[in-house]
Formats: C-alpha cells, sequence, structure tokens
C-alpha cells in the first residue's frame, strides 16, 4: 500500500521542495525529504530510509505558505524522532497482543503522546499555538469534505484534545503532571 501511494505521487512545486530542504536543515534531519501530493485524505510521512510526505491533491494551493510549513515542522518531527519505525514496532506488537486490552490502550496513549511531542515541536519553533490551531482544524475540515478515511487528525476527540492541550500549554508550561500518567501506565503495562 505504501508503495503504491508513493509510486502513485505527483512532484510539487519547487518552491515547496525548498521550504522541506531549509526546515530539515533547521530541525536537524539528516536525511533527504521528498514532498509529493497523493490520494490520501490528510498529510503523512511514508518510508524510513527514503522518507517522503505526503500531501492530498489540491491541498498545497488551498493553504497558505505558514500553514504549509506548520504542517511540514510536524511531518518533519515524526522523522527526526524515527517514528515511522516506532510506529512498525507498535504495530507488532499490537498484533501480538490483540487480545489484551491494556496493550492496545498503552498503544493508544503512546500514538497520541508521539503526536503531542511533534506538537510540542512545531510551538518550540515559534509556530503560534493559534496559528497552529486553526490550520488543524482547516486541515480536519478539508479532510471531513473528502474523505471520511482517518489520517494525521483522528477522530474528531483526538482533534480536540490535541487543540486543548495546545491552548493550555500555550497559557501555562507544565511539563511534569501531564507526563507522569502515560509513563506510569506504559511501565504498569510493561510489568504486567
Amino acid at each position: 500500500y505504501i508503495n503504491r501511494l508513493r509510486n502513485n505521487s505527483f512532484a510539487v512545486q519547487d518552491e515547496w521542495v525548498e521550504m522541506v530542504k531549509r526546515l530539515s536543515e533547521t530541525l536537524n534531519v539528516n536525511r533527504v525529504v521528498a514532498i509529493a501530493e497523493s490520494g490520501i485524505s490528510s498529510p503523512m510521512v511514508v518510508g524510513f530510509m527514503k522518507p517522503v510526505i505526503l500531501f492530498p491533491i489540491g491541498l498545497l494551493s488551498g493553504l497558505t505558505s505558514e500553514q504549509v510549513e506548520t504542517i511540514l515542522i510536524h511531518e518533519l518531527s515524526h522523522i527526526r524522532r524515527q517514528d515511522y519505525i516506532i510506529n512498525l514496532v507498535q504495530s507488532v506488537i499490537e498484533t501480538i497482543f490483540f487480545f489484551n486490552p491494556f496493550a492496545l490502550l498503552i498503544s493508544t496513549m503512546i500514538r497520541e503522546e508521539r503526536e503531542n511531542c511533534c506538537d510540542d515541536m512545531v510551538i518550540a519553533k515559534g509556530i503560534s499555538p493559534l496559528s497552529y490551531v486553526k490550520t488543524l482544524a482547516q486541515l480536519e475540515a478539508a479532510r471531513s469534505t473528502t474523505s471520511l478515511a482517518l489520517g494525521f487528525i483522528g477522530n474528531q476527540n483526538q482533534l480536540l484534545n490535541r487543540i486543548r492541550r495546545i491552548m493550555e500549554n500555550s497559557a501555562k508550561n507544565d511539563w511534569g503532571k501531564g507526563r507522569l500518567v502515560p509513563v506510569a501506565l506504559l511501565f504498569l503495562g510493561l510489568v504486567c
């Protein structure tokens, strides 16, 4: 499926390719990252050795340069953190322990935390939280009108939780309490 997405993708304008190169240098991403448009419902990264950031066809023309930059920072953060490999390992573990509700709960929490970490990196790079939230909402609106599939945004409750977290963290910077519960649950799950 991923190979089909890659092979059926379309090249984008050179300005977006240059933006990806510039942002990759800024975020210390050491790989060459390509960007393309494909028949998907929301932006995503595919590949590990040769990562490609895929955008839905036509989405780049409907967003401002700042919004595209915001999305690219988020996706490049996934590449920098090597989330593709983590997602692969997590999928194998979910397949093996499909019967264990705790494993599935922990897996869901890890996925949410991966998104939260990338959201934090976007905010740390100087993007306004309000601007980022508006971009997420616009992506959801575009995704809702083109497809019913789940993608970059996830379900609406997850989107609402991400928006709430971004806006609350912009008001106060509280690292400890919000991270303690998922770490404790992960530890408990591994012990079980």
